[in-house]
């Protein structure tokens, strides 16, 4: 089953900041003194002690909906992204991809029906059938599903509950319902921020390097564009008004999209939230950007979904991530149906890929022993997302472009993330120059591109009302959205279209171009703690960073060219 942003399974800032595990308390939260150990669900690996919840306690959980067409999902997606296919660019609504792929309404509304005569509160129901959101109390979730639930809390005094053994699905339901998930809330890891050197990248820094310039003389800054980004905190607007006062940028409020329970005042995760915003806001700073706020309890899939269907933008930034093995995603659950969806709604979202390089899990256990097996960073690993890398920056006196390398410390344990999955098979379209190649065993391979990651060449950023320099592959991410944002606006001027899906075009001309290297920085230098940056794509830096002034209108020609 996919992990919850949190709740399936807890996730730590895949970005700036690295997760710092939590270890469980043994306070009471109810009248139960009954102690219990970890659960069959939690993502922790240590026993926690904990109390049996009140069985009044209010409980929300999913039961997560077969899919009898997800089988066909993979080929309807990349049948979408290809020129040849008579369904290219014929994007799904979410209610379409339902219909298509989920289950009959009839059966769905039978479902809903169930839990609401048994005294369940439907909360969502999202149009993809992928799952169905209730709420209910402690004992009815026992009486229904013969699991009980344990309080706890953490380290920071945050309350949460785990179930002490898996959920049952009662047999009315088995032919609709895979399982009852979300009944794991715990919180996710506090942030640990890669701070750089004073100074940092400024709007106009990234500008001439990476061939912004050009862009701007164009009349591109993201006008008329909308990018969505993925938060489990919030900000504080005094530091975006102080970031673009810093950089003499300006642009439409940051717009918040809360989900119920988020923050409503910035926590640890405040640098990372005000890196993202920022970030997009220094290459398209007059785009509208939405953050989209959700408590740590959220799942993906309730996130993207709703993303989804406000159809308020077509470009995602995310820089959360948990690594692949303790995140636990499989094929059709409701994350990957969620970002399935996305990809098929025609929407880019890029994901950080991770900044523990090779080894994604350096950060899980028990805090006492690390993870050196070689693993990636979920969801950044989906074939559903564009998965960002990271590289070291350096520049020339007048601040052009001179070269970089792949991000990687050995002696912080630290690089860009970059590998192959060991759950999603390789996408079609991921072929070119470099795709296949000694390691290649038919998965998945990220990261698909990189830029400025590394904190000795980080972004600068204002948080908390302080100006500071951060990096991590949560820092290119951004940086990648807002620049795809530009994209974005050169095809509206030109009646192109929207872009869609940006995956299988990035592949494509990158592989077109490889050989004159005029649309991407090819990194060949460094490593991301195991595998090296090679010439073409490579498992540190993908197909590198991008040449702006060339790629932009690269990717809108190719879309020009390829109409349906």
């Amino acid at each position: 089953m996919a992990g919850r942003a949190v709740g399936r399974s807890t996730i730590r800032l895949a970005g700036p900041v690295l997760g710092m595990l939590l270890a469980g308390s043994t306070l009471t939260l109810c009248a139960s003194t009954a102690p219990v150990t970890a659960p069959a669900e939690s993502g922790v690996t240590a026993p926690m002690a904990g109390h049996l919840a009140d069985p009044t306690e209010t409980i929300e959980f999913e039961a997560d909906l077969v899919m009898p067409g997800f089988a066909e999902v993979a080929t309807a997606a990349a049948a979408i992204s290809n020129p040849a296919s008579a369904s290219y660019r014929q994007y799904l609504s979410a209610a379409a991809f339902g219909a298509r792929f989920g289950l009959p309404a009839a059966d769905v509304t039978q479902v809903a029906q169930w839990f609401v005569a048994r005294g369940f509160e439907l909360v969502a129901q999202p149009a993809n059938r992928s799952y169905l959101a209730l709420r209910g109390t402690a004992a009815q979730v026992h009486s229904a599903f013969n699991v009980s639930l344990v309080d706890r809390i953490d380290t920071s005094g945050a309350a949460y509950h785990v179930p002490d053994g898996s959920a049952a699905v009662p047999a009315g339901l088995r032919p609709f319902v895979t399982m009852i998930g979300g009944l794991d809330t715990s919180p996710a890891s506090r942030p640990r921020p890669r701070f750089g050197p004073a100074n940092g990248l400024h709007p106009a820094d990234l500008a001439k390097a990476y061939g912004i310039d050009g862009l701007r003389a164009q009349g591109l800054d993201g006008s008329g564009q909308s990018i969505a980004v993925v938060s489990f905190d919030t900000f504080d607007p005094r530091d975006i008004a102080a970031f673009d006062k810093a950089t003499g940028i300006s642009g439409p409020p940051v717009q918040s999209v809360r989900l119920a329970g988020a923050r409503k005042t910035p926590g640890d995760g405040q640098d990372e939230v005000s890196l993202d915003l920022e970030t997009v806001r220094a290459i398209a700073p007059k785009a509208q950007i939405y953050d989209y706020e959700a408590p740590q309890s959220a799942d993906w899939s309730d996130i993207i979904n709703r993303i989804v269907e406000d159809g308020m933008a077509q470009i995602v930034s995310i820089s959360w991530g948990r690594c692949e093995p303790v995140a636990g995603p499989t094929v059709g659950d409701p994350d990957d149906v969620a970002l399935a969806s996305a990809e098929m709604a025609g929407l880019s979202i890029f994901v950080s890929s991770g900044d523990q390089g090779a080894y994604d899990c350096l950060d899980e256990g028990d805090g006492l022993q690390r993870d050196f097996s070689v693993a990636v960073d979920y969801p950044s690993v989906s074939p559903h997302v564009i998965s960002v890398g990271g590289s070291y920056l350096s520049v020339h006196q007048d601040g052009s472009y001179l070269g970089e390398v792949a991000w990687q410390d050995p002696l912080g344990q630290s690089g860009s993330g970059g590998g192959l999955s060991n759950v999603f098979p390789r996408p079609s379209w991921q072929v070119g120059p470099g795709v296949a190649n000694g390691q290649s065993n038919g998965n998945r391979q990220v990261p698909d591109v990189a830029g400025p990651a590394d904190p000795a060449s980080g972004m600068f950023v204002v948080s908390d009302g302080q100006g500071e320099v951060v990096g991590g592959t949560s820092a290119a991410t951004p940086f990648w959205a807002g620049s795809m944002a530009l994209a974005a606006q050169l095809a509206a001027k030109g009646g192109i279209g929207r872009l869609g899906f940006l995956d299988p075009v990035i592949y494509a001309v990158a592989t077109a171009h490889q050989a004159d290297g005029s649309l991407f920085h090819d990194v060949t230098v460094g490593a991301n703690l195991l595998y090296p940056a090679t010439a073409g794509w490579d498992y540190a830096t993908g197909w590198g960073s991008p040449r702006l002034d060339a790629l932009v209108p690269a990717i809108a020609a190719y879309v020009r060219d390829h109409p349906h």
